[in-house]
C-alpha cells in the first residue's frame, strides 16, 4: 500500500489503515515515510526515447535499447540491497527517477555526446513539431432525388 499524504483526509486514511493492522498476524510489515517526489513526466520520457536515443542511434549505429542500457550503467548509480543475507547489486531504473533527477540524467547524456562523439542532440524547445491537422466541418450532403444514369 502506498499513500501520498497531501491533505488532512489522506493523513486520516493512513492513520486508520495503520490502526487497522492486525499485529498478531505472523506477517511483519514495515512503514517508510519519505518526501514525495514527482516521477519523470511523459514528455521527458518521450523526448528521451523519441529524440535523444533515436538521434544517437542514427549517428552511432547502436540500437536505442543498447544505448539505454549503456547510459544507465554509465550515468545512474548501482543500487544495493540485502536479499537473504546477501548483498545484491542492480542497475537503477529510469522509471524510478523523479523529474529533476531524470533531467540531470538527460543533461549528462547530452554533454557526453557533445564532448565525446561530437553529436549535438536538439533540446525539446528546439524541436519543430508538426501542426495538428485541422478538421473542417462540412454541411451534410443532400440526398439526391434521382440517381443519374
Amino acid at each position: 500500500m502506498k499513500f501520498v499524504i497531501n491533505s488532512q483526509n489522506v493523513k486520516e486514511e493512513v492513520l486508520a489503515f495503520i490502526h487497522g493492522i492486525d499485529i498478531s498476524s505472523p506477517v511483519v510489515l514495515s512503514v517508510e515515510i519519505k518526501q514525495h517526489k514527482n516521477a519523470r513526466t511523459r514528455y521527458q520520457n518521450a523526448y528521451y526515447f523519441g529524440v535523444v536515443l533515436r538521434t544517437i542511434s542514427e549517428y552511432t549505429g547502436f540500437t536505442p535499447e543498447e544505448l539505454h542500457a549503456s547510459f544507465k550503467r554509465t550515468f545512474l548509480p548501482i543500487e544495493r540491497e540485502m536479499i537473504g543475507g546477501v548483498m545484491v547489486e542492480r542497475l537503477s531504473s529510469t522509471k524510478d527517477l523523479d523529474t529533476k533527477t531524470f533531467n540531470d540524467y538527460l543533461e549528462r547524456i547530452l554533454h557526453f555526446c557533445a564532448e565525446n562523439i561530437g553529436l549535438y542532440v536538439p533540446m525539446p524547445n528546439e524541436m519543430i513539431y508538426p501542426k495538428k491537422p485541422t478538421i473542417k466541418h462540412h454541411k451534410p450532403l443532400k440526398p439526391r432525388d434521382k440517381i443519374d444514369n
